[in-house]
């Protein structure tokens, strides 16, 4: 890690990311509410208030006989109630008999009205405007009218008469509404605290409890990473915890399997390679001071130890080249493959004595890594070849889900001890050479996408693998 970046904590970030994500959604919330509440508080009165508008300019267009009085009857809507009062040219109250019925807001109206006359410029004409007077909450518009004043009635004028300017302003007190609005937000702010403190609690709990498992598993993963010996490997509350033991505990044993046929394997080889090794300076000393008489046996000998040594060096190289390629997938046919890796064995076959059986359907094509197939069929073949008796024979066939490969020999059968671990890399089974050729073959075929197994005979020894046609 570079030294400008600071390492962060898991257990803080997953205790703040969630209060985070609550609180945060919390506000919205709270904020959409409050949107939506005023926006409807707005709505609610500013319709009130326009009702009251075409009440009166309904009343207002009819004749003089349908003149209305200030404060007639009207339904006021069930959360909102409008008042109205009628202003004269200098936006002061006109007071005359009949104007004020209703004296309980009588102190009310001269205050809305006085403010009116006071902030009157704040005010646009047809347009509602919420104000606050000392702990009160009011929505209010106003309108103009040319008007006449009649016994405590105002009507519209006759057409030879000139009525005078009122300014008529309608108003609605909210408060009520607006202290409901504040109540609601202090009771979602205490469950914001409340749920908040129990969020906070729940994930100091969990978090604690995962801190501990995680000290637990970084604990277990160095003993693991040590090779130290695990009795009982540790449990955790929580199933991932424990999945991640599982896996690892698996991989422990694969890598000691490895490990150990990897041991296995070289303790083999030393020997492969010894044996031949001592052969050839036993001879090669022999030749050199006159022991040996028979040179051309000798030679023989030599060169067939040389071979030996070749072929397991060869299987190293190939083990090695092929365990982390990756195919070069081609469109290749089956008969030209099979034609290269038998031919390649032809002279062994002779000398053997083996009769060779080919059974190959035409035109079989299959999307492969050539290379690879090439190596996984020789060494099948090869496999084959050294337990053969009098027969080897190769069968490829198409199927619906597939070609399917048959490598046949006559000999003795596999063991029933040995075929447990016949694919198992380096492991060595009766009269095999160095424990990589089946192995490796196994790869190579499910690396291009197929699947090699032995079939279930007893008196021959059939490999079958299968590639599929796309």
């Amino acid at each position: 890690m570079n030294q400008g970046q600071k390492e962060k904590s898991f257990a803080t970030r997953l205790l703040i990311l969630p209060i985070a994500i609550f609180v945060s959604s919390f506000l919205v919330i709270g904020l959409a509410f409050n949107l939506i509440m005023a926006s409807y508080i707005t709505s609610l009165t500013n319709s009130t208030i326009e009702e009251e508008f075409s009440l009166l300019e309904a009343t207002y267009n009819e004749t003089s006989d349908a003149a209305f009085k200030l404060y007639a009857e009207r339904e006021d809507s069930l959360f909102v109630t409008t008042e109205l009062i009628f202003l004269d040219e200098h936006k002061d109250i006109f007071e005359a008999e009949g104007v004020f019925e209703n004296s309980a807001i009588d102190s009310e109206i001269k205050k809305v009205a006085k403010y009116f006359k006071k902030s009157g410029l704040s005010f646009q004409e047809g347009q509602a405007k919420t104000f606050d007077i000392g702990n009160r909450t009011y929505v209010g518009e106003y309108k103009t009218y040319q008007l006449r004043y009649m016994e405590g009635y105002f009507a519209k004028p006759l057409i030879h008469e000139l009525g005078k300017k009122y300014y008529v302003f309608v108003y609605s007190d909210v408060t009520s509404l607006q202290n409901i609005l504040d109540k609601m937000n202090y009771i979602l702010i205490g469950i914001l605290f409340i749920f908040g403190f129990l969020v906070t609690l729940l994930l100091v709990s969990v978090l604690r409890q995962a801190s501990h498992s995680l000290k637990v598993l970084d604990s277990f993963l160095t003993k693991i990473g040590k090779r130290e010996e695990i009795t009982s490997p540790p449990s955790f509350s929580y199933q991932e915890f424990s999945h991640i033991v599982d896996t690892t505990m698996k991989m422990s044993e694969e890598i000691a399997k490895s490990e150990m046929a990897q041991k296995q394997f070289f303790q083999n080889a030393s020997h492969e390679l010894r044996t031949p090794l001592m052969s050839i300076q036993g001879y090669t000393e022999g030749l050199k001071y006159g022991v040996m008489k028979d040179k051309d046996k000798t030679y023989d000998i030599i060169l067939k130890e040389t071979e030996k040594m070749t072929s397991l060096v060869n299987e190293i190289l190939y083990l090695t080249k092929f365990e982390y390629a990756k195919p070069n997938f081609t469109n290749v046919k089956v008969e030209d493959v099979l034609n290269t890796c038998i031919n390649s064995f032809i002279h062994q076959i002779k000398q053997k004595g083996v009769v060779l059986e080919i059974d190959v359907e035409d035109d079989l094509t299959v999307f492969v890594d050539e290379v690879m197939l090439e190596r996984a069929i020789s060494n099948l073949i090869s496999n084959a070849l050294r337990y053969a008796q009098t027969r080897l024979a190769i069968i490829a066939k198409k199927r619906e889900d597939g070609i399917y490969f048959h490598i046949i020999d006559d000999g003795k059968g596999i063991s029933e001890k040995d075929r447990p671990h016949l694919f198992e890399r380096f492991y060595k089974g009766e009269g095999g050479n160095f424990g990589i050729g089946l192995s490796l073959a196994k790869e190579l075929i499910e690396k291009n996408g197929g699947k090699l197994y032995l079939a279930d005979q007893t008196d021959q020894t059939e490999f079958v693998f299968y590639l599929p046609i796309h």
